[in-house]
């Protein structure tokens, strides 16, 4: 999915950005105590990857992870799986499936972690929710909700994998307002201070980097691999990489 990034202070105010502050300081927290559920659940995670990668790749049906008194299947771990390589142009081979299962296992095991922190607190996501916040994925990619839905339809996309995905960042979003937000206290001169160092950036030429991962398993692939990393490399040059608008 893309994202645009936004540099310049684009007439911010002090009021939008203590808001900013506010939201960026209170991730931090949740993160850490999200980082701490999983720790504690992380050794049973990674017996159960050892145990069903082969049947989560095939996309046979089992439990893969146990999160607390959730379950994650080989169905939903599959189906992230394909959307990982469908939206990122990875070459579908049985090698990089397996590559891919422990990173897009533990995305699974955060997002449930996630909403699991969110019914503690008996904050319940709607589906009309989920529906607004698919939209506006949509919308990222230039598409409406329904001709987003009939791409990822005509590419095999279960859509249950991405409303999983929304529902996730919207529980997180809502204990992160109501719970951890209002601990965060940001005096006027911390804005100040920030302020002044965005103001002596202005005009200055600032850079993304980002990795892009393309594995390679041996000869088999290596041309295909390599083709793929040509294309991108001259979409990039060219602007027209969809990850970068």
């Amino acid at each position: 999915m893309t994202s645009k990034i936004t540099t310049s202070l684009n007439g911010t105010g002090k009021k939008n950005l203590y808001k900013r502050f506010h939201f960026v300081a209170a991730f931090l927290l949740l993160f850490v105590n999200v980082c701490a559920s999983v720790a504690i659940w992380s050794s049973a995670c990674v017996m159960a990857v050892s145990s069903f990668s082969k049947e989560a790749v095939a996309g046979t049906q089992g439990i893969v992870a146990v999160v607390n008194d959730d379950v994650i299947t080989d169905s939903d771990l599959s189906n992230r799986i394909h959307l990982i390589m469908t939206s990122s142009e990875l070459p579908d081979t049985q090698q990089v499936r397996q590559k891919l299962v422990q990173q897009v296992l533990g995305s699974l095991i955060n997002e449930q972690l996630m909403i699991q922190e969110a019914e503690k607190y008996n904050y319940k996501i709607e589906q009309a929710e989920i529906n607004e916040g698919f939209a506006q994925i949509a919308k990222q990619n230039n598409m409406t909700s329904n001709q987003f839905k009939a791409m990822l339809k005509r590419i095999k996309v279960d859509l249950s994998t991405m409303y999983r995905q929304v529902e996730a960042q919207l529980a997180w979003g809502k204990v992160v307002q109501s719970q951890y937000r209002p601990q965060i206290v940001i005096s006027s001169r911390d804005i100040d201070d920030t302020l002044e160092r965005i103001r002596t950036k202005i005009g200055t030429t600032e850079y993304l980097a980002a990795e892009i991962y393309l594995p390679v398993d041996g000869a088999t692939n290596d041309e295909q691999v390599k083709k793929l990393a040509n294309q991108l490399a001259r979409e990039i040059r060219a602007g027209k990489a969809t990850f970068f608008k």
